[in-house]
């Protein structure tokens, strides 16, 4: 977590409960698609790098929809370098028909990770 604090992830202890730190949902999500990225050998610095290209706002709210029971699924598509001038694009779906809809409007390359 030392690192987490040093690379400035928005991964921290919201409060303590018995002296155990606990996390937003948001937050065990972001830890998800951080180690779901290491799988492939990418390090915890250009992990960063990569989550700075989704909207972690969009995320926080998309990511409680499946808590609440409202979508079964979402899909975080972390996009290519190039992709970072666009706007106005999501950075999640709620299904792969999404996903694959996504890549054949924009025609871009992106990660897709499905946490939920």
């Amino acid at each position: 977590m030392k690192e987490f604090r040093r690379l400035g992830l928005p991964i921290t202890p919201q409060r303590k409960i018995m002296r155990q730190n606990r996390y937003t949902i948001g937050q065990t999500g972001l830890a998800l698609i951080i180690a779901e990225l290491q799988k492939y050998e990418i390090s915890l610095l250009n992990c960063k790098k990569l989550l700075d290209r989704i909207d972690i706002q969009v995320f926080d709210e998309q990511v409680d929809a499946p808590k609440n029971g409202k979508i079964k699924k979402l899909i975080v598509m972390i996009p290519s370098r190039d992709y970072l001038d666009r706007a106005g694009s999501s950075t999640a779906a709620t299904s792969w028909e999404e996903v694959t809809e996504f890549a054949k409007d924009e025609a871009n390359n992106f990660i897709p990770i499905e946490i939920g």
